[in-house]
């Protein structure tokens, strides 16, 4: 083989293998949860183009960190934020959600995760809870106290996070 074939291969290689991993985003219904608006870039510093209120539907694609695409003709180049949204494929969710519900619809219902940095999707396979020791969580309550302490020892500071 010629070095300049050689050479060619080496570097069009992981061109070619980025080109096929290329994920196409498909087209989700979402449904609005809170009554936010759609700005023009992934970011409320950016231009608002709309608003929505809770319960209006719209079709989301792409995600960009906490944000994802608006797909609609009538908002081009909208962005609305992750959270304000549900996609309508997922079941709500009702009832006692503490931490023993979480462990017990594990074993029960299907659940939906997101990854753990450092494990694969094997890692839980044979794990058993002990219940017993998650129980006093569920009716944890910190007294004033308490946090003050847990704020002061973390050099906590207050700001004012924007809703919208």
């Amino acid at each position: 083989m010629k070095p300049i074939t050689f050479l060619l291969m080496l570097i069009l290689f992981p061109l070619l293998c980025i080109a096929k991993t290329e994920t196409t985003f498909q087209s989700k219904t979402a449904i609005v949860a809170m009554a936010t608006n759609l700005y023009t870039e992934p970011s409320i510093k950016s231009d608002v183009v709309a608003s929505k209120e809770a319960g209006d539907t719209l079709q989301i694609g792409k995600r960009h960190r906490a944000w994802y695409f608006v797909e609609e003709q009538t908002q081009p180049n909208a962005w609305i934020k992750m959270l304000a949204v549900q996609l309508a494929t997922q079941p709500r969710r009702s009832g006692n959600l503490g931490v023993v519900s979480l462990i017990e619809s594990m074993n029960s219902k299907p659940t939906a995760s997101t990854a753990v940095r450092g494990f694969d999707k094997h890692a839980f396979d044979n794990i058993t809870p002990n219940k017993a020791l998650l129980k006093p969580i569920d009716s944890f309550k910190p007294n004033t106290r308490d946090l003050n302490v847990f704020i002061e020892n973390g050099k906590l500071t207050h700001a004012e996070v924007p809703n919208d």
